[in-house]
This record gives structure tokens, sequence and C-alpha cells, in this order.
């Protein structure tokens, strides 16, 4: 769950005096991959770290990113679908447009403005700008949030106050945010849609975490952080695209207590 550098991990390599990752990708991957090498750069200059190790560090983030990322591909995930959606937001309103979905957008009500923002690509010569047309004819879902998409929405949401960290503060915050999501997941047993998270789930990751504290794995303080960690992200989610699970995160309690007899 974390990216800790382990024994096969990428080596820094040198690329024209700036470390990268440089990873081949694994055979179980490659459905999913159309490049056999990805190379990604850390932005960290080999002469203000000639022995690679800061590198190191953030190589070990990048790679543990990336195998997240391939993860969700094979579970049927697309992991640029919120920024997908979010583009084509901005996009329709660059072009004075709010973004609406095919599903609303095209109703027999609204027949008038489908014709009208087609008018408008016409006049503007946007017939052939297909991002702008997607944009505006509402060609792009909106994501279905999952649990694995927690820690990216929670980051960009908190984005301005996550700017000044640095790459290794900011690869702290996030395995710890990582951690607390995988738990939940491994909890469960496999990912779940945002919107469809019930009280079985809370049940399941409370019981994972008491039967840890009953077995004194691990303390209650630490189930109770990774908790209220988790907890926090997705009140700060569910406020910010709406997702109605307001009744549900504001009564369950998913904490074990701090003994059980």
């Amino acid at each position: 769950m974390s990216p800790r550098r382990h024994s096969r991990s990428p080596e820094p390599y040198n690329r024209n005096g700036i470390w990268h990752l440089r990873r081949k990708v694994p055979t179980r991957f490659k459905f999913w991959e159309t490049r056999n090498i990805v190379i990604q750069s850390t932005h960290i200059r080999v002469c203000d770290d000639p022995y690679g190790i800061q590198a190191r560090t953030i190589i070990a983030y990048l790679d543990h990113a990336l195998h997240q990322r391939w993860s969700a591909l094979a579970d049927g995930i697309n992991p640029d679908a919120s920024a997908d959606y979010d583009r084509a937001v901005a996009t329709a309103r660059r072009h004075g447009y709010d973004y609406s979905p095919k599903t609303t957008l095209y109703t027999h009500d609204r027949l008038h403005e489908v014709i009208q923002r087609l008018e408008y690509l016409v006049a503007n010569k946007q017939l052939h700008n297909k991002s702008v047309v997607a944009s505006l004819m509402g060609s792009i879902e909106p994501p279905g949030l999952s649990l694995l998409d927690v820690v990216d929405t929670y980051q960009s949401i908190d984005e301005t106050r996550l700017k000044d960290h640095s790459p290794n503060q900011l690869r702290k915050w996030r395995i710890q945010r990582d951690t607390c999501v995988r738990i939940f997941i491994n909890a469960i047993g496999h990912n779940v849609p945002l919107n469809q998270l019930s009280w079985k789930h809370a049940a399941a990751l409370h019981d994972y975490w008491k039967q840890l504290v009953l077995r004194k794995e691990v303390q209650s303080n630490t189930a109770n952080k990774s908790i209220s960690m988790l907890k926090l992200m997705l009140v700060k989610i569910n406020k910010s695209k709406k997702l109605k699970l307001t009744e549900l995160l504001d009564n369950i309690y998913f904490a074990p207590e701090q003994h059980y007899e």
C-alpha cells in the first residue's frame, strides 16, 4: 500500500542530466498500457543530487502512482474520467455555456438549446474541434467516483493548501491517505462507487479495525486516526461534488471503542 522502495524498485535513470523513473511495463498490465517502457521525470537535476538520494524518494512515489493507475484500469475504472469531465466543464464555460451531459441536454424541453449550441459551433467554425463539440454537446459523462478516486479528488479539492508542500511532504501526505483508502477497500473486499457506500461497508471497516485491536496488532488511536482521515476526505468530496452522502457520513461511526472486553 505504500511506495517504499524494494529490491525490484527502479533505480534513478539519468536522462539529459535529470533523474527519471524508468519502468518496464509488467506483463499483466500490457493490455492497458501501449508503451513497453514508461519514463517519467523527477525534475531533480543530477548535479543537485549526484547520488540520486532525493530522486529515489520521488521515483518510489511515481512508481507507486503508476501501479495504482494500471490497477485501476485493470479494474475497469478510467483514472482520467474526473479530469476529462472537469476539462469539458471548463471548455463549455469558456464558450459561454453550462456543461450538460447528453442525458439531461437531449430532452424535449431543451431542444431549442441543442439547436442553439449547434448554431454556435457552426458560426464559430468549431465543428471540427472535437474537444469543443464534446463539451458543448454533452458527450463526456460525469465520472462515477469510486473509492479509488478518493485521494486524487481530495487532493484536487485541497490543491491551494497543498501547493507549498515540498515533494517529500506531499509524498508523506499522499501515502497516509492512500493507505486509509486501501484499508477500506481491503476490508470491503473490492472497490466501490462512492454513491453506493452503505452501512454494511462501514460495518466491514469497523470489524476490520476491531479485530486488529483485539489481537493487539494496532492501538485504537491508530484505527481512529485512519478512520478520521478517511471520513474527512469523504465529507469534503461529498460537499464539493454534491454526492448526497450527507446522511451516511453524519450518522456513521467507524472507529472502535478504546477498550474491548
